[in-house]
């Protein structure tokens, strides 16, 4: 316990002075505060993207899931990921890095209007805060479960060297932490996978004990049907869209020097990240064998290994692995917060801010955004679990209709995008409290929705003015145009 306390401790106080380093030597206006001055090469681009996706849910809940209920059936939120990073590369990043924006916000606003960007910026905010609260929870989960600290304290101190190497740093400061925790995710699962394997007695002994004990680890749809076709094909498509209007990866795309960097790093960390969920899938086979009567509770199928049955060094390395995959992705949502809030709330209330004001609103914003997740993830931990259905729900299905037709469809308009994102977020929402009628998940009503008012409202109102299709649909946005 004591190795365990002391690394995370020193972990924490790296991660906090490098955050002040980056912002003495690297940070010098507030294109570096918000896209690092849209300079960053293969490799810091690369393991910034993969960092932010590999979260703590990455770490901590799926191990969980593939042990308890999915085993080999459970990734398939894979397939649909990997889907959209091909699409991602193949279909968005030329287009979003032509468009010139600095947020997926402004993207809205440029394409369609000022209503759609005030309802992009609350959606963005609502994930920006649910996501964060379930991360928070994360870091208060593993921390106390490992080290023996109250759940406040574990929260409170994990979530305060993140705000203060975000308020001090931006976005420079995130990927380059994310650099150094990426690396770690990788090493503390190689080696946690390794040495579970190795004591479990070998891939052999693993596999014949999962067919004599849970038969059900190799089928198609996991225990009990856990993974029906109906939730098979929400993860794929859910997973499979959300992606492309997830604010963070807008970031990147911006920040990467080139088109070919930025095409590059998606294929790079797309790479990485699954190499790293079959990793993760091999550790809970594993698990089938050394933790054999496991009951899993609130995810605790990697802090139960930490402890009981990990050599000490192994744990401790796995535990700065879990807290850097929960803190290589909160610090990007709050980055996405603080400038949501001051490029596309406050300067379009204050064109002329300068550079000093927009950097102090951002800054407000991240620690005003960090302490709500905070208060919410403390007083009410019951709400942690409706947060988690909506978020990604409310990505697919209130702002990725409208991100794709804002390239692909020239005939959409502002009303329809209005009502794309406004019904299919409040389907989602009303369909959850009804219980979900006919057993049909809300994902879908919303996304049927979400499609069929963007298309209708559109074909009902006035066609975008020339400029705005010349911007988005002229010869040079077509990807064998000169960049």
């Amino acid at each position: 316990m004591n190795i365990y306390m002391a690394l995370i401790v020193v972990y924490l106080l790296v991660v906090l002075l490098f955050g002040f380093w980056v912002q003495k030597n690297l940070v010098k206006s507030s294109s570096d505060f918000w896209i690092g001055g849209a300079k960053l090469g293969l490799l810091v681009s690369s393991c910034t993207v993969a960092a932010t996706f590999l979260s703590g849910g990455s770490l901590i809940g799926y191990p969980s899931m593939y042990y308890a209920s999915g085993g080999f059936a459970a990734p398939w939120h894979m397939i649909g990921t990997v889907a959209c990073w091909i699409m991602i590369v193949l279909f968005f990043v030329h287009k979003i890095r032509r468009t010139n924006h600095v947020t997926i916000v402004d993207l809205f606003e440029e394409r369609y209007g000022p209503r759609a960007r005030i309802i992009a910026a609350i959606l963005n905010l609502y994930v920006a805060i649910g996501y964060l609260v379930l991360n928070v929870a994360g870091i208060g989960a593993v921390l106390s479960a490992v080290l023996g600290w109250s759940w406040s304290f574990s929260i409170i101190l994990g979530f305060a060297v993140l705000l203060i190497y975000v308020l001090v740093s931006g976005y420079l400061g995130v990927v380059w932490t994310d650099v150094v925790q990426f690396f770690i995710m990788v090493v503390g699962v190689i080696m946690v996978a390794i040495i579970s394997v190795n004591m479990a007695g070998g891939f052999e002994v693993i596999k014949n004990t999962i067919m004599s004990d849970v038969p059900w680890y190799y089928s198609t749809t996991g225990l009990d049907n856990y993974f029906d076709p109906q939730t098979q094909w929400r993860l794929i498509i859910m997973f499979g869209i959300a992606n492309l209007a997830y604010a963070p990866y807008y970031v990147r795309i911006l920040s990467a020097k080139n088109e070919i960097v930025a095409k590059n790093s998606f294929i790079i960390a797309g790479a990485a990240n699954i190499f790293v969920w079959i990793l993760l899938l091999v550790t809970a086979a594993a698990g089938r064998v050394l933790l054999p009567n496991l009951q899993v509770v609130n995810d605790n199928f990697m802090p139960v290994l930490i402890t009981s049955t990990l050599p000490t060094i192994a744990g401790a390395v796995l535990l700065c692995a879990i807290v850097a995959a929960i803190m290589s992705s909160v610090d990007s949502i709050l980055h996405v917060a603080g400038v949501t809030v001051a490029r596309d709330i406050y300067q379009r209330m204050k064109p002329d801010a300068p550079d000093s004001k927009l950097m102090s609103v951002s800054r407000w914003a991240i620690l005003v955004v960090g302490v709500i997740s905070v208060a919410v993830a403390l007083a009410n931990p019951a709400m942690i679990f409706t947060i988690l259905v909506f978020v990604w729900t409310f990505v697919a299905n209130g702002l990725t209709i409208p991100v794709m037709a804002a390239f692909y469809w020239k005939r959409a308009t502002e009303v329809g995008a209005v009502a794309s994102m406004i019904g299919g977020t409040l389907t989602t929402a009303v369909w959850f409290f009804l219980k979900q009628p006919f057993g049909i998940h809300e994902f879908y009503p919303g996304l049927v929705v979400a499609v069929a008012l963007l298309v209708i409202v559109s074909l009902a109102t006035a066609p975008p003015s020339k400029e705005v299709q010349e911007k988005f649909h002229g010869e040079h946005m077509s990807l064998n145009a000169e960049a």
